[in-house]
């Protein structure tokens, strides 16, 4: 973007109000409703060695590139050099220095470790859910679904546990203790497993 420029190159407009100028990005509206203060508190403090960069704007960065589908943290630390836009709209100066792959990658690993990013997660998608912008009725319906299906025992391993239970006992016994479905596969087998004894 060019800015208009006097002739000793002194800008008359800076760089800030160019972009206010600008029609808001997707990125500053998702950042304008995101309160991020009580994730930023939750990071450990570090006292020693040089400042470093402020959390909240490394935190920021990450949510963008997840936001602009950057696949790398190479890639990332590539946009927050090349896009001063990018750049300023995560937090940091127009000018300034940004954090490397490193830095970043530390600072990945540490709110993972922390559980940060998970709680992170899950307060975006219950905001998301609350302002009516996704519908989670349906993916819990499937994961409920899924879970059960997990949950239920194979036919094999309820089989081992019918015979365990009922080691010796007749093949009505067996039928009145299973469901009606349940006895007649268990049932087979067990008779399979009868003529090979």
């Amino acid at each position: 973007m060019k800015l208009p420029c006097i002739f000793d190159n002194s800008c008359l407009i800076s760089f800030e109000d160019a972009l206010k100028m600008q029609p808001e990005t997707r990125l500053e509206k998702i950042f304008s409703t995101l309160d991020l203060k009580p994730i930023i508190s939750r990071l450990p403090r570090k006292h020693n060695g040089p400042r470093g960069y402020n959390a909240k704007y490394k935190l920021r960065a990450l949510i963008a590139a997840k936001i602009e589908q950057i696949p790398t943290m190479a890639a990332l630390v590539r946009r927050l050099k090349n896009d001063p836009v990018f750049r300023y709209i995560c937090g940091f100066g127009v000018i300034a220095s940004v954090p490397s792959e490193a830095t970043m990658s530390r600072f990945l690993r540490e709110l993972t470790e922390t559980g940060i990013l998970k709680e992170l997660f899950n307060s975006l998608v219950n905001k998301a859910e609350q302002m009516g912008i996704i519908d989670c009725t349906s993916i819990s319906n499937r994961f409920q679904q899924k879970l059960r299906l997990m949950r239920k025992p194979s036919l094999e391993s309820m089989y081992r546990k019918t015979v365990k239970a009922l080691t010796g006992a007749s093949k009505e016994t067996l039928m009145a203790t299973l469901k009606p479905g349940l006895a007649t596969k268990c049932m087979l087998l067990w008779t399979q497993n009868q003529s090979y004894q």
